[in-house]
């Protein structure tokens, strides 16, 4: 299935709330490796990870070449300490493919992972719409991907607005 609205002209010049948020409140395992699926077209992220004492990569199909994503993947298969999806599952208008991107965290996963997800909830009535030219926000809050998500990771929790979840 392809989506209606592809997502790349949702990237911004930012490092993502999830990153920041968990980095602030629980603090990633200096020397980790973490996946931030779905990262766009900025590197603002690694630089912060790397002030971190950790290995950011960025798998983005919008933004980021075949091999450039290959090889992210292949690095984070060595090292699977944590996956970001920020701010991905709410521009994604297609119920099918917002599943297929869980699914495939999942895959990505192994056990022990951290996953975090976090959502920009739009204004939070829960009616998706064009934002922009190419462009959708799905304006649901947090908790509505909760069901979604605990089908892949049946342990995962709210906090501090992200979802966390370990396989």
């Amino acid at each position: 299935m392809i989506q209606q609205y592809d997502s790349r002209l949702t990237s911004i010049p930012q490092v993502s709330r999830a990153i920041t948020t968990y980095q602030a409140k629980i603090g990633f395992v200096p020397g980790s490796v973490i996946l931030d699926y779905g990262g766009g077209r900025y590197d603002f992220a690694i630089q912060f990870a790397k002030n971190m004492g950790c290995k950011l990569v960025v798998y983005d199909p919008y933004w980021r070449t075949s091999s450039y994503n290959k090889a992210a993947i292949d690095l984070f298969k060595k090292h699977p300490d944590y996956i970001v999806c920020a701010n991905v599952l709410n521009v994604i208008k297609e119920n099918e493919i917002v599943e297929d991107v869980v699914s495939k965290i999942h895959t990505l996963s192994k056990a022990g992972t951290i996953v975090i997800f976090c959502v920009f909830a739009g204004n939070g009535t829960g009616h998706g719409k064009q934002t922009k030219e190419n462009s959708w926000q799905r304006n649901q809050k947090t908790d509505a991907y909760l069901p979604l998500i605990r089908r892949y990771f049946p342990n995962a929790i709210k906090k501090y607005d992200l979802i966390i979840a370990r396989k």
